[in-house]
């Protein structure tokens, strides 16, 4: 067995010190597999405590021991630095450079063309179209351009899964009832400079921090298929999720519009258009006007990106009382 086989052998088997051992000793032996497996354990914060800063150090050493594959995961938590002492754009951008394969190449090239400051943040400013006030739904055109919607479609289309919940009762992942679409959703350690990119332009769009961002979701609606009527906010959350912004990446499909029955409003994007709308009243609980639906799609498949901002930045300290 290789490393990584013997070390999930060894957490199955409920012998977690002895695989922690393993790892750290393969490590100051300078095998960069080693700092790769146990950066992103500090990451997952599920076996040991959860450090970002220590993922991303470990990722760094990694590279620096020649474990190539550690160089995109360290280029994503350099670029949005989320949960750390700092962020480092420039370094993340030095790491896309070095790293030979052809969508981090492609990446690169359209981080050149988007003209980002030295933080990476847009060198625009955005204004918008108010579709409508009560809720305030807004719309950006041409948020992105084609060869954007592209690369985030490509990025997106192998990991796509049918929605999924979590079972109330049961706490197993069951279809959801209420979206049938696919869907993909990126980590800490998928969040690419490109990526990352867009969610800085969001932020800005939408008058956020990209800290206050969900992780990036791709949605994908086949014929037949919807998200029915719902809110986005959450019942008596502290955290509220305050607002939706949603991205159109294709145009070439029937139906597929956004539905809000009690302004009685549709619309539906081109490629490119973004849609930002609020989804709480003045006392951060869900706004009845701002209920909504994705309503079916009569022909093709629609693509959009999803981003659920909060009203303050995500936690991401981890479960407390994990070893190590």
């Amino acid at each position: 067995m290789g490393l990584a086989e013997d070390v999930r052998h060894l957490t199955d088997s409920e012998q977690l010190d002895r695989a922690v051992t393993a790892l750290r000793s393969q490590l100051a032996e300078g095998n960069g597999e080693a700092a790769f497996i146990l950066a992103y354990w500090r990451v997952e914060g599920i076996s040991i405590r959860r450090d970002l800063d220590e993922a991303t150090a470990l990722f760094r050493r990694a590279v620096e021991l020649g474990y190539e594959a550690a160089r995109g995961p360290l280029a994503a938590m350099l670029a949005h630095g989320y949960g750390q002492s700092r962020r480092d754009w420039q370094g993340a951008l030095q790491q896309l450079a070095s790293y030979r394969e052809p969508t981090a190449t492609r990446h690169a090239r359209l981080i050149d063309a988007m003209q980002l400051d030295p933080e990476g943040n847009p060198g625009r400013s955005f204004s918008p179209e108010i579709l409508c006030r009560d809720p305030l739904v807004l719309v950006f055109r041409e948020f992105l351009t084609r060869r954007e919607c592209k690369s985030l479609v490509e990025l997106a289309s192998p990991a796509l899964r049918r929605s999924q919940v979590v079972h109330p009762q049961t706490g197993q992942l069951v279809d959801d009832p209420i979206r049938n679409s696919s869907s993909a959703a990126f980590t800490l350690t998928e969040e690419t400079p490109f990526l990352h990119a867009i969610n800085r332009r969001i932020a800005a769009a939408s008058r956020s921090r990209p800290e206050q961002g969900e992780p990036t979701q791709v949605l994908s609606y086949e014929a037949g298929q919807e998200y029915k009527l719902h809110h986005d906010a959450l019942p008596g959350e502290q955290n509220q999720r305050i607002q939706t912004f949603l991205i159109y990446l294709n145009e070439d499909y029937e139906g597929g519009e956004i539905h809000f029955p009690t302004p009685n409003l549709r619309f539906r994007g081109n490629t490119g258009d973004a849609l930002c709308f609020s989804n709480v009243s003045a006392n951060m609980q869900p706004a009845r006007n701002a209920a909504h639906a994705g309503l079916p799609v009569v022909a093709g498949r629609k693509i959009i990106l999803s981003k659920w901002i909060r009203r303050s930045p995500l936690d991401l300290t981890g479960p407390a009382g994990l070893p190590y």
